[in-house]
Parts: C-alpha cells; structure tokens; sequence
C-alpha cells in the first residue's frame, strides 16, 4: 500500500478550480492576493478561503493550499484558484486527518494574537521556570505521533510548512519544548512571521510562560510598528 494517497496538484500559469468546503492556506511567498466578496486584499498565512473565494499568485508568488477533503493545491506564480463548494467526504490523507487541528490552532492564535493585552500588564516571573517541557505519553500515543511526524516528512513541503504542522501535531501531543522549537525554527528563516509569532503566543500564555509571551507580544509589536515587511 502506497504512503501517499492523496492528491497533490502544481498549478501554474492557468486558471483553476478547488472544490471544497473550504481551503486553508499553509504558506506563501512572494505576492499572493485572494478575492473574498469582491474585494482584494494580501493573502495571510493560515487564513481560511470558502467558496467563491479566489487565489491569485503574481510572478513572484508561490502558495500551498490545503483543501478541506485532505488535497494539497501547490500554486506556483502566475495561478489563479478559486474555491468551488462540494458536499463530499474528504480523503483519508494526513492533511485531511489533520484538517480540524490546523484550522484550530490557526484561529486560536488569530484570536488570541489580536485581544491579547498590553505587555505591560503582565506579571513576571522566573524565566528559568517557565522552560516548556515534554509531557509523558503512554506506548500507543507516542507510535501514533512519531508516525504522524513522519507522514508529514515525506510530503516534500516547504520546509517552514513542514516545521509549522508537525509544531502544532507536537503541541497537541503535549510535546511543548519540541513544538516550540519547530515555531521558532520558522522565526529564524522569516522573523517577521506574524501568524508563528501569534502560535508562539498563545502557546505561552496557556502553558504560563508569561515572560516568554511578554518577550513575544513586544517582537511582534516591534515588527509591526517598525518598516520590516511584514509575512502574511
């Protein structure tokens, strides 16, 4: 039995169609832009696209695009996707058994990255005691991670996608140091990741690393208020 199931398309220089309930995207480069009810704006990492919405890579954009039935849409520059309705089962794939984690996770941090409060009014505390640790998982637990952190690896993704689903898998799993060494993995190719930062974010605050959010929410706040573009 083959490994990978699923569907992987390269779309590039055409017109195309995704038919699912809705679509994520995982990552982008360069100029990317999406149509939602007429209007355009810049595509961000981790926004959901519904039906009707549209995807447009210029020269230079790129963009992964998880549909909801499981399929990977690869848009290379110069695509135009837009996002059709179907009532279907989605695929057994590893991004169709972890569609529900990642739109969670990405909504959870653009919830929190956008109502947390001034940095000023959080307590301190002692950094040493706020180093996130790896919780015990019993023998199944850990065969079905290790098993879904490989079938991640043989996707060929880029790799801050890769570092991006397997931080959140970990971070489900209660892996908290491994998960945040993925996250910060991708802030060390692309410092001005915002929505990583907002990952990054939520998993401090929930696992009471207030200086560690502290330290997050005041990068963040540098980046956006500084010229440095910011990663959408």
């Amino acid at each position: 039995m083959p490994d990978r199931l699923f569907v992987v398309l390269v779309l590039t220089f055409a017109a195309w169609v995704g038919f699912a309930d809705e679509a994520l995207i995982l990552d982008l480069s360069g100029e990317v832009s999406v149509i939602s009810i007429g209007l355009s704006r810049p595509a961000a990492r981790g926004e959901t696209l519904m039906p009707g919405d549209i995807i447009i890579t210029a020269a230079d954009g790129k963009a992964v695009i998880i549909l909801s039935d499981g399929n990977r849409l690869d848009l290379l520059p110069n695509s135009r996707m837009e996002v059709k309705y179907q009532n279907e089962a989605g695929n057994d794939t590893i991004f169709g058994r972890l569609w529900g984690l990642m739109k969670g996770k990405f909504a959870e941090a653009e919830r929190v990255g956008a109502h947390v409060g001034a940095v000023g009014t959080m307590r301190g505390s002692n950094t040493e005691a706020e180093v996130l640790r790896d919780f015990n998982l019993t023998d199944t637990d850990e065969k079905v991670l290790e098993e879904l952190l490989r079938q991640v690896d043989v996707e060929d993704l880029p790799s801050e996608s890769a570092d991006l689903i397997k931080g959140m898998v970990l971070e489900d799993y209660r892996q908290l140091r491994r998960a945040e060494e993925h996250y910060l993995r991708i802030l060390e190719e692309n410092p001005a990741d915002i929505m990583v930062m907002d990952l990054l974010i939520n998993l401090y605050l929930r696992n009471q690393a207030e200086v560690k959010a502290k330290e997050m929410i005041e990068r963040k706040d540098g980046i956006i208020t500084s010229s440095v573009p910011i990663a959408t």
